[in-house]
């Protein structure tokens, strides 16, 4: 079995103007005009009639936007901005080998772990405290102490992941809780890029990452249960 540690817009409106639809006229060089027509007068036939009155159209007016204020909207936290982490958390995840899909079901408690790792139907419990290592499968318990260079790789404060800068692409909510999504073209430890992280808006926790072949989901930050050796 192969075990993998951790991971882990408005408008003016236009105003209608009163237009005079025609001119009332010149008085036709006194009455004299005017009588002639109805009296039948001598008038003088070489006399110019008085204009026609043209009703002259008046353009319609052009609305002019109401002046309307800019609001001015803070971009979303970079995810270097937002990030937290406590040492311990719980954690499940899936990844695919070359062997198959193991899943594991797990906690870390500052620099140990028990984790539940399931490969081909078969299940076995992993632990590590202090140096000191055990497997439990089937019923039986082994241990052995392991290197003390080796880093267990819980995330801390000192994560690389702090140096991701990258700015949300979008909101969604896990479990009710609102995250942010943050997408990256790198890598992160033995995980390789590109990789999508949701990030809680509220405590900066980290809830999910995912990449080409793995999906780890991470939640109870700051537990207090410790991890013991069960042999």
């Amino acid at each position: 079995m192969v075990v993998l540690a951790g991971c882990a817009g408005g408008g003016g409106t236009p105003t209608a103007t009163d237009v005079d639809g025609a001119s009332d006229g010149g008085d036709g060089g006194g009455d004299g005009g005017s009588d002639s027509a109805s009296d039948g007068g001598d008038g003088d036939p070489d006399a110019t009639p008085p204009p026609t009155a043209t009703a002259t159209a008046t353009p319609s007016p052009t609305p002019t936007p109401n002046a309307s204020g800019t609001t001015t909207t803070a971009p979303l936290p970079r995810m270097s901005e937002l990030l937290a982490f406590e040492n311990s958390y719980r954690y499940s995840s899936e990844i695919s080998t070359d062997e198959g899909t193991v899943r594991y079901e797990g906690r870390w408690y500052e620099s140990d772990y028990a984790s539940e790792v399931t490969f081909e139907g078969r299940t076995m419990t992993v632990y590590n405290v202090d140096g000191r290592a055990a497997y439990v499968a089937d019923g039986d318990c082994f241990s052995q102490n392991v290197p003390s260079t080796r880093d267990p790789g819980n995330w801390t404060k000192e994560s690389p992941l702090r140096n991701v800068t990258v700015r949300p692409s979008r909101t969604t909510t896990i479990d009710g809780e609102t995250v942010y999504v943050y997408e990256s073209d790198r890598g992160f430890g033995s995980v390789d890029g590109p990789i999508t992280y949701y990030v809680s808006a509220e405590t900066g926790y980290l809830r999910k990452l995912e990449s080409a072949d793995s999906t780890i989901e991470m939640y109870d930050w700051g537990h207090d249960e410790s991890v013991e050796l069960p042999c």
